[in-house]
């Protein structure tokens, strides 16, 4: 019966409080409170009841120390911490979800096999060239001349997202002399990318036998001029 009393005592005093959402901790913080009062009573040999009519009254008017309360768990400021809360959670559940994605995204691009062209190889270059540039590390792994006339390069580029800006979306650009004339034909490009990594090949049809160098374009700013002559290795 005498525990009875807690709960109402408890119940009128968060029933002012406006913010729902701190009633729970208020009350049991009451509650250990009144607890610990309520076995000193006891402890002095004071019977049950009047020990819970002591403490009860100790505690004092329910609906002031209810009001006094509220305005310490201000109803305004409990909302924005409970919005910012969320939104913390929110957030990292964003992040780790966004990390999943782009582990995910880069094992795919980094385990992604690039296929060549079918068709006889006249020759190949490799390694052909590796370069900085904002921030990420660009590699034309091989150059590849058929028999067609069809040019082949391969890359891979692990780029920083966040300085790789100038690197561009699209694949690495080069165009082909021979001599002092630039070499001009259609050409495709398959390329696998995500944020991290990307890899690439690109081809140039209607390359004559005697072109001689390569150029290509890393980004906006910078060109790397490469011999198409040196470093052959001729099919057998």
């Amino acid at each position: 019966m005498e525990r009875e009393k807690f709960d109402t005592y408890i119940r009128e005093v968060t029933s002012h409080v406006k913010f729902p959402f701190d009633r729970r901790a208020i009350g049991q913080e009451l509650r250990e409170r009144m607890e610990d009062l309520y076995e000193d009573l006891l402890a002095q040999d004071i019977d049950e009841e009047q020990a819970a009519q002591l403490m009860v009254d100790y505690m004092g008017d329910s609906e002031e120390l209810g009001k006094e309360l509220n305005e310490v768990h201000n109803p305004l400021w409990g909302w924005i911490w409970l919005v910012t809360r969320w939104m913390a959670r929110l957030c990292v559940v964003v992040l780790v979800g966004w990390g999943i994605i782009q582990g995910v995204s880069f094992g795919d691009t980094y385990f992604q096999q690039i296929e060549h062209k079918n068709g006889n190889v006249v020759y190949t270059i490799s390694p052909v060239l590796e370069a900085q540039l904002y921030g990420s590390e660009v590699q034309i792994e091989e150059i590849r001349y058929y028999d067609d006339g069809t040019l082949e390069y391969t890359y891979t580029i692990r780029q920083n997202p966040w300085l790789s800006g100038g690197l561009g979306r699209s694949g690495i650009g080069a165009e082909i002399y021979a001599g002092e004339e630039v070499c001009t034909g259609d050409g495709g490009l398959f390329a696998s990318n995500s944020l991290f990594y990307k890899k690439g090949r690109e081809w140039i049809y209607d390359v004559p036998p005697e072109a001689d160098r390569i150029i290509f374009f890393l980004g906006y700013e910078k060109e790397i001029e490469v011999s198409l002559t040196e470093g052959r290795v001729m099919a057998e």
